[in-house]
Order: C-alpha cells, then structure tokens, then sequence
C-alpha cells in the first residue's frame, strides 16, 4: 500500500495531517467558482475516538498488512514496477465471456419463471406476425400489437391491445353497471 504510485490517503490517515489539494489549472476556468485548493481531513469513526493518533496509525497499520497478506495468499498481485510499465493506452490481449445471459425476467420462485418467459415468447410471437403484417401492407388501423409494445405505440405509429382492468372489484363494478338497467340502480 506504501509503495503505490497513485493516489494514496493512508499516509494522511496514519499521520492525522489533512491532504490539501490544489486546483489543475488545465481543467478548471481561472475565474471559475471551484476553489483554488480544497483541505480533506479525515477523522476516527467515534468508536476510536479514545485512542490516540499513534494507536491509532498502528492499528491501521497492522490491519493494511493484514489485509494485504490475505491478498497475496490468495492471488498473485501485480507489483509497482510492473504496473508503472504497462502503457496507460493498452488494452487485454484476451477477450473475457460478455453477453452470455440475457435475463428478461426475474422471479425466485422457478415456476413462475417458466410461466413468465412462456409469456414471453408468446409476446414475441404476436409481435413478430404484427410487424410482419404491417411491412406486407396491412393499414394501421388493421393491425392491433399485443399489450407491452413501446417504441411503436409511444411514437403513434400502432394500435395495441388495451391494458386489462386494474383492478378485479373494478371490473366487476362496470360489468354489473353495464347489465343493470338505470331504473334498478335508483
């Protein structure tokens, strides 16, 4: 940790003095708002606050090393010299797997999975013959997407199916209200 080239904010933690950071002038307008510097202070968590600065920067010491010695154990780290000699511009030589799983649903429960995706593709399917209808000819007005079209129906391109009822006691409301005749309801 000691050795690192980059960034590092341990010696100001082990020292208790603030980091001060100065303005890049080839980022930032000179006569901009930002600061010309900033002071980061950094500060014992209150269950440490007890301790004085030397125990403190010796517990933080043993647990870096510690960590670091667990690092090792378990893989091979890349060293200082190493890394300052690699090229800021290079790129793996090696392509690692991508885009293997393409989740569309995600549910716990294995069976209402099964029922999702079957869902799914039957929406992919309706989909599919829809467009295929409409670039064959068939008018706007002739063609109904199924529920869950987007891009299509936000653009006004297509007609979809309506969404069903949001609520059942709703739907039930409407339905009697339909059959009722007006002289019943009074």
């Amino acid at each position: 940790m000691f050795n690192w080239p980059g960034l590092n904010a341990l010696r100001y933690q082990l020292s208790g003095k603030p980091l001060v950071v100065k303005r890049p002038a080839w980022f930032f307008d000179k006569s901009g708002q930002m600061p010309d510097e900033v002071t980061l202070t950094f500060v014992r968590p209150p269950e440490f606050a007890h301790l004085s600065q030397e125990e403190w920067a010796d517990m933080l010491r043993t647990a870096v090393a510690a960590v670091e010695r667990k690092a090792a154990a378990e893989r091979k780290a890349t060293g200082r010299k190493a890394i300052l000699r690699q090229s800021p511009y290079s790129c793996p030589k090696s392509c690692s797997p991508r885009r293997r799983l393409r989740p569309r649903v995600a549910s716990p429960n294995k069976w209402r999975r099964i029922e999702l995706l079957q869902a799914d593709q039957g929406f992919n399917r309706r989909y599919r013959q829809c467009l295929e209808a409409r670039r064959a000819g068939a008018s706007e007005l002739a063609v109904v997407f199924p529920r869950g079209t987007y891009k299509l129906r936000l653009l006004g391109f297509v007609r979809c199916e309506p969404p069903p009822h949001s609520s059942p006691g709703l739907a039930r409301c409407e339905a009697a209200s339909r059959s009722t005749p007006a002289a019943a309801l009074e």
